[in-house]
C-alpha cells in the first residue's frame, strides 16, 4: 500500500468517525430538546450545537483533504 493510500484510509476512517460522532450529537439534542427544558438542559443542548458544528467543520476539511488526494 502506498502512502497516499495509507493517508486516504486514514482520512476516510477520520470522516467516519465525526459522522459517529455528529450522529450522537443529534441523537442527543433530539432526546434532550424539549420546549420546557430547564435552563441547564438548554445550556447542553446549546453546547451540544457547538459541538456539532465543530465536527462539521472538522469533516468539512477532512473531505477536502479526501478530494486532494483523490486527484
Amino acid at each position: 500500500m502506498t502512502q497516499q493510500q495509507t493517508e486516504r484510509e486514514q482520512v476516510v476512517n477520520r470522516i467516519a468517525y465525526y459522522d459517529d460522532l455528529m450522529a450522537s450529537y443529534i441523537a442527543l439534542i433530539q432526546n434532550i430538546n424539549k420546549p420546557n427544558a430547564s435552563d441547564e438542559t438548554k445550556i447542553l443542548v446549546d453546547l451540544a450545537n457547538e459541538s456539532l458544528q465543530h465536527c462539521q467543520d472538522k469533516r468539512d476539511i477532512l473531505s477536502a483533504h479526501l478530494n486532494s488526494l483523490v486527484k
